[in-house]
């Protein structure tokens, strides 16, 4: 039988001190469908199931499971209350997020608010598996801000609790996989024990935001289909997977206020995973005899028996096999010995498998037990497992139904898939609740604060719902003791029980508070404020009553009974003037004793006339005694001195107006303030002037004095006696406060010793003269909270039309009020409102903590105020239907995106540009709710910019952006711009296009369509050769159709590259508009070949390409020059005879063989075997080379000597080289050995012509050592001549001699006596450039210049290209520089003004220059036309002299330098402007003789200006030479005066040179030249 509690408490308290045990004394948590625990406890209670079918995520993986249990509004954060900043809150973690939410719910049901907890030595300890959001906030949303880190750290989970509560002990973050919770518990529990930290904050948090994560889970446990975890049922089909956030607070228990639970024990452990065959099966599997051992070495730790458990929370994962073994462990351990079932549940079953929060969400289970008195039962328990002999047997319990226990020891069991077991054993805390002990005589006042009001409202109705918990009630005064930073809202509760038992509301007040701090002013009043039972209510206050009867012990002595003045229903009992002193004054020593007691205390204090009797008192002057006897003493001499009949009189007046019209005789007693006064005198006098001002409706009215002429020179008769009673009470004056400011002493005197101590003469002052209230009120700041301490606010009228409306006045008490302890809480509640904070507990019986047992929760009664809505990262995949954007993660390892390993260009595998526009579309399509292949699409203006190469190590993430309405789109990755465009999900275009349903015959197959590509340097493979065959002329195709947008529209695009002239890769620049129609492409497929085909067709008239339902028009291609790795060197396609009677280059003729052979031989890559003949000195040379450099011929090349085995390699061979072969008896017996028949052989010898019958000679030519014959071994055919394969002239029919165009180098084809001249045949046309050969002009006189280097300068390049404007007829010539050699052998340089660069020029000798040595030809070559224009600006137009100064815009350029050199040798001031510091650090190194200054390296924007006035003191510069344009070009001017000198050197002002050139060459040539000559050479 277990022991009952109190068995345990002793032998606890026998062991250690129970103030040192580690306890749970505050929870909170967020669950599936619970906004905290509270709504848990509902749901546990009610079995009901939180698991539903989320709408988290829509997964395309069956996989994904579809239920899981999701925490209510989990993107919402008061981050304001917290104070992090908005981009933080951005991109923290949403776990993050809602941990600090929680933790301030968890200290607030223990009843610890933030500043309790502030700087102390409290340690956080967060248990969390892993982030579901980490990798987006860090890497992809948030990557721009930095804070990345910050927001999504695990660590920072625990680190900004800590910074939040500014509490210093151990902060960490605990990564247990689903123990993590668990391991966090033990080790804030072992922290705790060790003396580290005095308490702790101990977390759990798990989310579900991803399907990836489930599909994960889902191939390691078993995950039910159906949102309902089964643990321990026989037809347990796995867990839910669920959220949780959950927050426990640690403490010691003698700090505790409240008590949940003790922690007995707590420890964790890797227990093997079980083994298979393949290795260790993850998952919640555990070899029980290993629980078993684990369990017992825990107990004997703990020093506790296992039979005395009376409850085992178990982990249930809900696996047939999992919860078997972790039943047979629990039977094992904990059943031997019970004469009990032992009962066992699984939270698990009723929230799901909250993963690293599991641990504390079976621990919030249990405590919830503990303090309903019964633990929850199991969900979804129907059929128990007949497999387990624990259940058959009855000695295990499975709860089906909630269960009443004791409240002793709970085990708590946690699983981690990884293989980490954690266990914990708690005790309950059993103490009963008997409110009667806490029972008060008045009504109980609540105060309360939040975030705004409607978080007040809501601890206020749940208060008003139940019966008052004096208990409940203390543990929030304890909270709100001290101000919360964050909290707007404040307010009060006044609450009773009426006569049924009921709690019923007095009264409820809340606004706004803006945490502002207020002086607080006591006011005490004096004569006039008592009244009839004025005590009576306020009786029923302990701390009130205590000082009344203080009072009473020292009055009783002298017959005053003093309780029973304040009580007493007599209507006269204030007719004597004693009572009303003794009775007024004890009434407010007992409120200053209420207000001292919850801890008001003021800033500053006034009385008005015996008012500041209490002054002393509040002010530390006067004790209780003494100021009671004060009273006693004033009151006891009124009566005993012989007075005139005396009366007072309250004025409607100020005493500034009163003293103008009041008699000798009258005084003003009391100056209360601008508007009133009161009066005093003789009796009679008194009554004609009070009836004088009444007449003149001036207020005036008698106040009861029991007619004495206080304040007055008529009282003056009992100073003597009175003072010498009061220095008999005050022996030694006591030195008042700075606080306490006097109303009997002018301002002007407040130095003097009379007014800085609290003396007999002070008081006795204060007795005799007027009351100065008026003056002293002045110094009431406009913000001043006032309190009037007396039995009625007397003063309050005064106080509202005197102070400025800002100040607060708040009476304690008022005449005639049904309830002045209620209305005396009122007050206090005011106070709270105001910004205070009073310690209520004070007031009501003190409360024994920690609180009982069944005390309410707190923490779900916090509210908090939700402004924003902030990002989760939820999966866009799955939203991908309402979403303008779309990023896909693509592999080519995946089956889906294998196909694009066929994509390659250039040998590499590049991304298609078909795919982006399939990837619009999709995205499109997707934002449409609509299935692809059934949404028309029209795109326009695409733009084509890069592709990203398809890494095998790495994977693309194409991000596309669809902009709605205008439909603009662009695809990018990693921030490199693919394609842009305009896209739409209807078909727009009404042009009329051919049909295309009949097309020619397609002859040409596909490896011939590829190979052509092939040699255009695309190597598309496999599903990428998607055009099936077309026709001769490459306009008409069948296109396949493999079910596959991205590869049907490449081959679209590759039937427009077939057709383009350019002979390697033509990139995709624009396309115009693209229609694909999906009904017309459904009903364009054809059958061919077992293959799906559409026809399509080129139309080059309408600049259109039709396929199927898909149309492109308007393509534009950039052709891409030749690869790198090709040796490109210029040739020319010529027509060469086959027998020429000139001598030819041997190149240029061997040339010509090779492409004979290579036409005729029908392979790929021919075999060529060149034969080593030792016997002559006949050599080829180079020949590897020159089969590198022929455009279409591959070959494999062999050299040999006969004396090697060879006979094989000459049989395969299918071109031979062979030198002076007929010298050479050996070899041509080998060869002809060999050598099949028809093989060809080129045969160099020197021997002439030769008549032999072993070779037919085709082609022969003479070359400079002998002569080179192609021939035909042992020719079988009659007439070569007829079958041998020429190339036939492009342009010609016939030719009368025989022969054929072949490729043959450039340089070859330059004779002597031609130039090579680069010419355009299309202005615009850059594919027209071309080099022709032309004879050498003489119609020009002069030099005769061989041009090894010409300047191409932006004008020339402009008029090629047909941007540079020019008039009808306009000559296209430019002027050009340029360098070489003339006919004298002597290097020179100049210009020439012409239309075309040639290798051959003529020039006027004046317009040559000499090359210096130091120079080369090269560098000459950018010299003469940027040094004319430098001296044409600066020395003809500008005139320029060393008092000048220059600016030079882009003064890196040709021009720049050259005006630099120039202006400086002119010894002018010069000032240069450049785009970048690298430029500026270029300049300083040619010019070293430029100042730092003067080279400003940010032409690009206008500041460069004000730069150059700093420099120059606002003068600015003589000459601009401006290559800006636009804004910067007009500012650059505006900064120069009229008579100032500019030139304006940009692109489109470069073609007045023109203008200028013939003009001005006279001058130039003899100015210029000489200059250059003289200044620079």
């Amino acid at each position: 039988m277990a022991p009952i509690p109190e068995e345990y408490a002793q032998n606890d308290s026998e062991e250690t001190d129970v103030g040192e045990h580690v306890v749970i004394s505050g929870m909170a948590g967020l669950y599936p469908s619970s906004h905290d625990v509270n709504d848990l406890s509902n749901i546990l209670y009610n079995k009901i199931n939180p698991i539903k079918k989320s709408d988290r995520w829509t997964s395309a993986y069956s996989e994904a499971s579809q239920h899981i249990g999701v925490i209510p509004d989990l993107e919402y954060f008061d981050a304001q209350f917290f104070r992090v900043t908005y981009r933080l809150s951005s991109c923290m973690d949403p776990m993050s997020r809602k941990l600090l939410e929680q933790t301030y719910q968890a200290i607030f049901d223990a009843g610890c608010s933030p500043e309790h907890l502030s700087g102390k030595n409290i340690g956080v300890f967060v248990g969390t598996c892993f982030s579901e959001t980490e990798k987006a906030f860090l890497y992809v949303l948030n990557a721009k801000s930095g804070l990345g880190i910050a927001g999504c750290n695990r660590s920072m989970f625990a680190n900004r609790i800590s910074y939040y509560l500014n509490i210093k002990g151990p902060s960490m973050t605990i990564d247990m996989s689903c123990c993590s919770s668990s391991g966090a518990l033990q080790m804030a529990y072992d922290s705790i024990v060790r003396g580290e930290c005095e308490g702790a904050i101990v977390g759990g948090c798990n989310l579900c935001l991803h399907p990836q994560t489930s599909i994960h889970y889902g191939r390691v446990i078993d995950l039910c289909r159906d949102g309902k975890t089964k643990s321990f049922d026989a037809h347990a089909d796995g867990c839910c997977k669920s959220e949780a956030i959950n927050i426990v607070f640690l403490q010691k228990a003698k700090d505790a206020l409240r008590i949940y639970a003790r922690i007995v024990h707590a420890k964790s452990g890797f227990i093997p995973l079980p083994e298979s065959d393949i290795g260790a099966e993850w998952g919640f599997n555990r070899n029980p005899s290993d629980v078993t051992g684990f369990l017992e070495t825990f107990y004997k730790e703990a020093n506790v028996e296992p039979r005395e458990v009376q409850f085992v929370e178990a982990f249930g994962a809900g696996g047939r096999e999992s919860d078997k073994t972790e039943l047979m462990s629990i039977d094992e351990f904990f059943c031997k010995n019970r004469s009990k079932p032992l009962m066992v549940g699984s939270v698990m079953s009723n929230v799901g498998y909250t993963e690293s929060a599991s641990g504390l969400t079976s621990v919030t289970k249990v405590l919830l037990g503990y303090q309903q008195g019964k633990m929850a039962a199991n969900l979804h328990y129907n059929a128990p497992r007949d497999d387990i002999a624990a259940i058959k047997e009855r000695r295990i319990e499975i709860l089906t139904d909630h269960k009443e226990f004791i409240p002793t020891y709970t085990a708590i069991n946690n699983i981690s898939l990884s293989g980490v077991f954690s266990h914990i054993l708690l005790h309950g805390y059993n103490k009963k609740k008997d409110v009667t002990r806490y029972k008060a005589l008045f009504p109980r006042l609540v105060l309360s604060s939040g975030r705004d009001e409607t978080s007040i409202k809501k601890i206020f109705d749940n208060l008003k719902s139940k019966p008052i918990d004096p208990e409940e009630h203390a543990l929030l005064h304890h909270f709100y003791q001290k101000k919360i930073v964050g909290h707007l809202g404040r307010g009060f509760l006044i609450l009773d029980t009426n006569e049924n038992n009921e709690t019923v509301k007095l009264h409820e007040e809340s606004t706004y508070f803006d945490q502002g701090k207020r002086p607080l002013w006591f006011v005490y009043s004096g004569m006039g404020s008592q009244w009839v039972g004025m005590g009576k209510d306020l009786m029923r206050i302990p701390v009130f009553a205590a000082a009344i009867e203080r009072c009473d012990r020292v009055l009783a002595p002298r017959g005053i009974n003093i309780v029973d003045i304040i009580t007493s229903d007599d209507k006269k009992m204030f007719d004597n003037i004693l009572h009303s002193f003794v009775g007024i004054n004890a009434i407010q020593i007992a409120l200053t004793d209420v207000l001292r007691s919850i801890g008001i205390v003021p800033d500053m204090i006034i009385g008005h006339s015996m008012g500041e009797y209490c002054c002393a008192y509040a002010d530390g002057c006067f004790s209780t005694e003494e100021t009671i006897l004060c009273a006693y003493s004033r009151g006891l001499f009124s009566l005993q001195t012989p007075f005139i009949r005396g009366s007072m009189a309250a004025v409607g007046l100020g005493f500034k107006e009163i003293s103008k019209i009041i008699p000798p005789e009258i005084v003003v007693a009391c100056h209360n303030s601008a508007e009133s006064c009161t009066i005093s005198g003789p009796a009679e006098i008194m009554e004609k002037f009070v009836f004088s001002l009444t007449s003149q409706g001036i207020f005036a009215k008698e106040v009861a004095c029991s007619n004495i002429a206080y304040h007055s020179r008529y009282v003056a008769d009992a100073g003597p006696a009175l003072l010498k009673y009061m220095q008999e009470l005050i022996p030694t004056p006591r030195l008042r406060s700075s606080r306490w400011l006097s109303t009997s002493v002018p301002q002007d005197r407040w130095d003097e010793p009379l007014a800085k101590y609290s003396s007999a003469e002070y008081h006795l002052n204060n007795f005799l003269s007027p009351v100065l209230f008026e003056e002293t009120s002045h110094l009431i700041p406009p913000d001043a909270v006032l309190i009037e301490i007396a039995p009625h606010g007397l003063l309050q009228a005064i106080l509202k039309r005197s102070l400025p409306s800002t100040c607060k006045q708040i009476s304690l008490t008022r005449r005639g009020h049904p309830d002045n302890s209620r209305y005396l809480l009122e007050a206090i509640g005011r106070l709270y409102i105001e910004g205070y904070d009073p310690k209520i507990e004070a007031l009501y019986p003190r409360v024994e903590f920690p609180v009982s047992t069944s005390t309410p929760m707190l923490s779900h009664l916090v509210d908090w105020v939700y402004q924003e809505e902030w990002s989760l990262d939820k999966p866009k995949a799955a939203n991908k239907r309402i979403a303008a954007t779309s990023q896909d993660v693509i592999s080519t390892y995946d089956e889906e995106h294998n196909y694009l390993k066929g994509h390659i260009i250039k040998g590499k595998n590049l991304y298609p540009f078909s795919a982006a526009l399939v990837a619009v579309w999709d995205t499109l399509a997707a934002s449409l709710n609509v299935k692809k292949n059934n949404l028309s699409v029209q795109f326009e203006n695409v733009y084509f910019h890069s592709q990203p190469i398809l890494n095998v190590k790495h994977q693309l993430s194409p991000y596309v952006a669809i902009q709605k309405g205008t439909g603009r789109f662009e695809v990018l990755n990693e921030n490199s711009l693919m394609i842009t465009g305009t896209v739409i999900p209807e078909i727009r275009s009404d042009r009329l296009l051919p049909n295309t349903s009949t097309i020619s015959d397609t002859n040409v197959c596909t490896d011939d369509i590829y190979d052509i590509l092939y040699g255009k340097e695309y190597q598309y493979l496999n599903d990428f050769r998607s055009i099936h065959s077309s026709n001769e002329s490459l306009t008409e195709a069948l296109l396949e159709w493999k079910d596959n947008w991205v590869t049907f529209l490449d081959g679209i695009i590759q039937l427009n590259v077939l057709s383009r002239k350019h002979h390697t890769v033509s990139k995709l620049n624009l396309i115009r508009r693209i229609v694909i129609d999906v009904d017309k492409q459904r009903n364009s497929i054809v059958g061919s070949d077992d293959r799906e085909v559409v026809n399509a067709k080129v139309l080059e008239l309408h600049d259109a390409t039709i396929c199927g339902g898909v149309v492109m028009e308007g393509l534009k291609f950039v052709d891409l020059p030749l690869s790198k790795h090709y040796n490109v060197e210029l040739k020319i396609c010529k027509f060469i005879p086959l027998f020429s009677p000139r001598k030819i280059n041997e190149t240029k003729s061997l040339y010509m063989f090779l492409q004979i052979v290579a036409d005729n031989v029908k392979k790929e890559k021919i075999n060529i075997v060149e034969i080593i003949n030792s016997n002559t000195n006949l050599k080829y040379s180079n020949v590897q080379q020159i089969i590198d450099k022929i455009p279409s011929v591959k070959a494999n090349y062999l050299r040999l000597s006969l004396d090697e085995k060879c006979e094989d390699r000459i049989k395969n061979a299918d071109l031979i080289l062979t030198t002076n072969l007929f010298n050479d008896e050996k070899m041509w017996q080998q060869l002809n050995n060999s050598l099949r028949q028809d093989e060809f052989i080129i045969h160099k010898h020197n021997l002439g012509d030769i008549d032999t019958p072993f070779y037919t000679v085709v082609s022969g030519h003479n070359i400079e050592d002998g002569r080179m014959e192609l021939a035909v071994w042992r020719a079988t055919k009659p007439d070569l001549s007829k079958t041998l394969v020429l190339r036939s002239p492009k342009y010609c029919s016939s030719q009368d001699v025989p022969g054929g165009e072949y490729f043959v180098p450039l340089e070859d084809e330059n004779d002597a006596e031609k130039s090579v001249t680069l010419k355009i045949k299309r202005i615009g046309d850059i594919d027209s450039l071309c080099w022709t050969n032309e004879d050498l002009h003489n119609e020009e006189m002069g030099v005769e210049v061989q041009v090894h280097y010409a300047g191409v300068n932006i004008v020339y390049v402009n008029k090629l290209i047909g941007t540079q404007f020019h008039g009808e007829g306009d000559s296209m010539k430019s002027v050009i520089d340029f360098s070489g050699l003339a006919n004298s052998g002597s290097r020179v340089m100049g210009l020439l003004h012409g239309d075309v660069l040639s290798s051959k020029i003529n020039v006027n000798p004046e317009l040559l220059l000499p090359v210096p040595e130091y120079w080369s030809l090269e560098d000459a070559a950018t010299v003469p036309l940027a040094y004319s224009m430098a001296f044409y600006i600066l020395a003809i137009k500008a005139r320029v002299n060393s008092k000048h100064v220059l600016c030079v815009q882009g003064a890196a350029g040709a021009l720049g330098q050259a005006i630099i050199s120039v202006a400086l040798a002119f010894g002018c001031e010069v000032f240069a402007t450049v785009s970048s510091y690298s430029k500026k650090q270029f300049l300083k190194k040619v010019y070293p003789q430029l100042k730092d200054d003067h080279i400003i390296d940010h032409s690009r924007d206008l500041n460069f200006v004000y730069d150059i006035l700093r420099a120059t003191n606002g003068k600015g510069c003589n000459v601009l030479i401006s290559c800006a344009t636009d804004e910067l070009k007009n500012m650059s001017w505006s900064f120069w005066d009229a008579d100032r000198h500019s030139s304006d050197s940009s692109p489109r002002k470069l073609h007045l040179w023109d203008e200028q050139f013939d003009i001005a060459k006279n001058v130039l040539h003899y100015r210029f030249f000489n200059y250059i000559s003289n200044r620079l050479f």
